[in-house]
């Protein structure tokens, strides 16, 4: 019998389609590790940021900007329109972010097209006894009425705020106002530069039509003035008052 002879071709061959595979499976795997770089850096970015009672969309618009990042994310599902602060210097995004959701039930990951928000999962009893609580605590009353002076005329920029917290409002253009209450038990405090502050037990009204009384006592004060003294309520031009000790 004649022995086979050695076939170098195909050999050849086979070696050059083991080669070129290696040489892809190292790219693939070293284009895996710069993509998962890529987004780890992304929260390694160093922000620095100060925001006061402002929604959580609010703030995420303004992360997107300093950090150059993009965030996916529901409105509904995170609940983007709760009121939050934030305040950050010189950190990594990934710990601002941390501060930011962790309180609000938030998680986020992140991919090659930026940052996804999503809600923790909630247990099925958890969901039960938030849902037993919302029933319980009943829904904030919404109140609104005009304030006018004693004359009648609608009084623009006058603060209106419920005693005891630090939830208010002040009226617009035309004296009108809206505000919500937790209960019918809550006071509200109006308040006005010049006038006497009135305090109005809700009660079961939704309604009000507030009148301001001047304060005489403010309008009574001396004035002195480049060429003596005259009352407050005399001066027709524009003064500034000091008082002395």
């Amino acid at each position: 019998m004649k022995k086979k002879l050695f076939n170098h071709g195909l050999c050849l061959k086979i070696m050059k389609i083991s080669i070129i595979q290696m040489v892809l499976a190292i790219c693939f795997v070293s284009f895996c590790y710069s993509r998962d770089a890529d987004a780890q850096g992304m929260l390694e970015t160093r922000i620095s940021i100060r925001i006061e009672d402002k929604s959580l969309k609010t703030v995420l618009t303004k992360l997107e900007k300093e950090a150059k990042v993009r965030f996916m994310y529901s409105v509904e599902v995170i609940q983007a329109d709760r009121t939050v602060a934030l305040n950050a210097k010189n950190q990594p995004l990934g710990e601002v972010l941390e501060t930011l959701l962790s309180p609000l039930n938030i998680l986020y990951r992140s991919t090659d097209n930026g940052i996804v928000l999503t809600p923790k999962a909630i247990k099925l009893g958890q969901i039960q006894r938030v849902q037993q609580s919302q029933a319980e605590s009943p829904a904030d009353i919404v109140i609104k009425g005009t304030v006018t002076d004693e004359s009648g005329e609608k009084l623009p920029g006058v603060s209106v705020t419920l005693k005891g917290s630090t939830r208010g409002s002040t009226t617009n253009t035309n004296g009108d106002f809206t505000l919500d209450i937790p209960n019918e038990k809550a006071v509200l405090v109006f308040s006005f530069v010049g006038y006497l502050a009135q305090e109005v037990i809700v009660g079961n009204k939704t309604t009000f039509n507030i009148t301001l009384k001047l304060d005489n006592k403010a309008l009574n004060e001396v004035v002195v003035v480049g060429y003596g003294t005259v009352k407050k309520s005399d001066i027709t031009g524009s003064v500034s008052s000091f008082r002395f000790a």
